[in-house]
């Protein structure tokens, strides 16, 4: 549903959250760089450097496109949703192997206290 389609009441006003329009064009392009900058990493997370990069920009990507703001553009959040979706799959990936290695960690805790030699 398109922003013009919508009750006036669920929307926002710009100017309650920007002072100016000048300000929102300046944040939607801040957004536009971001996504485009964690799509670089994209097949390229060799280290964890890079892998710390890509899941701070994941983080910040998630802050824009929960913005109002970005949410009343429809073309532009519609834009970013794609974006997110095609690097949440590295994210999830990660956050397995995250969720196996504490396991693995554990369970040689366990088996060092059984085995103390």
């Amino acid at each position: 549903m398109k922003r013009n389609e919508q009750l006036i009441e669920n929307t926002w006003k710009i100017e309650d959250i920007y002072p100016n329009l000048d300000v929102f064009y300046k944040e939607l392009e801040i957004v536009k760089t971001q996504s485009k900058e964690l799509l670089k990493y994209k097949d390229h997370l060799t280290n964890a450097s890079s892998l710390y990069a890509y899941l701070k920009g994941y983080e910040e990507l998630n802050e824009k496109i929960s913005d109002p703001e970005v949410i009343a553009n429809q073309n532009e959040w519609k834009k970013l949703m794609k974006e997110h979706a095609d690097i949440e799959e590295i994210v999830e990936k990660y956050r397995e192997y995250k969720k196996i290695q504490n396991s693995i960690d554990d369970l040689k805790e366990m088996l060092e206290d059984k085995n103390p030699n």
